[in-house]
């Protein structure tokens, strides 16, 4: 956590989107919000020179005590809400509200949302309903090495197909929200964007 306001760090993630001629809007860097200050003792100058160049920082563990003081001092573009809070959507209850919630504070504030352990069906559902931006988890795709990924966006052409009968429903339907679209295709959109791409 500590290492994402090295000056060295910045150089080098810099250089290396520019040597390899990558948009940095690309490139998202994950902050957990810890301790008492809760990023207040990071160096803004160097996290503004990261956001500044398109980089993106996103909050991870969103809903937990600490991360709520980091809404007010880091730079961010979304946040991650926390696995803990996620795996317990689509049975009603508690978690519901408090993610329902989250959604609608990282919304007024201007960041985009992230669900992380979306597990199951009623999960994805669910964060749909509620405006969630997008989502990743064991019911998108269970984690992959490297070398699997671009085998599996390559060819995993069913998904290709549920993704495009995904979007033609929705816009049949009802004109689609600004959050609830993406996230409802974002997995099956990455592989169809892949594929596109090959």
């Amino acid at each position: 956590y500590r290492t994402i306001d090295d000056p060295v760090l910045a150089d080098g993630i810099l250089r290396l989107l520019e040597t390899t001629g990558s948009q940095p809007d690309l490139l998202t860097l994950e902050v957990v919000s810890t301790g008492p200050g809760a990023g207040a003792e990071l160096d803004r100058e160097v996290l503004e020179r990261l956001t500044r160049t398109g980089i993106r920082l996103s909050l991870d563990d969103f809903g937990r005590a600490s991360s709520l003081a980091g809404l007010r001092v880091l730079p961010l573009a979304e946040a991650k809400i926390d696995a803990g809070f996620v795996r317990g959507l689509g049975r009603g209850g508690t978690d519901e509200t408090i993610v329902r919630n989250l959604i609608g504070l990282a919304h007024d504030l201007g960041l985009e949302t992230v669900a992380s352990g979306v597990e199951t069906r009623a999960a994805w559902d669910t964060l749909a309903a509620m405006g969630c931006d997008y989502a990743q988890g064991f019911y998108i795709q269970p984690a992959l090495p490297a070398e699997k990924l671009a085998e599996w966006l390559a060819g995993d052409w069913q998904r290709a197909r549920e993704c495009a009968a995904i979007v033609r429903e929705e816009c049949e339907q009802h004109r689609p929200g600004p959050y609830s679209l993406p996230m409802r295709i974002m997995g099956l959109l990455e592989v169809d964007l892949g594929l596109e791409q090959q």
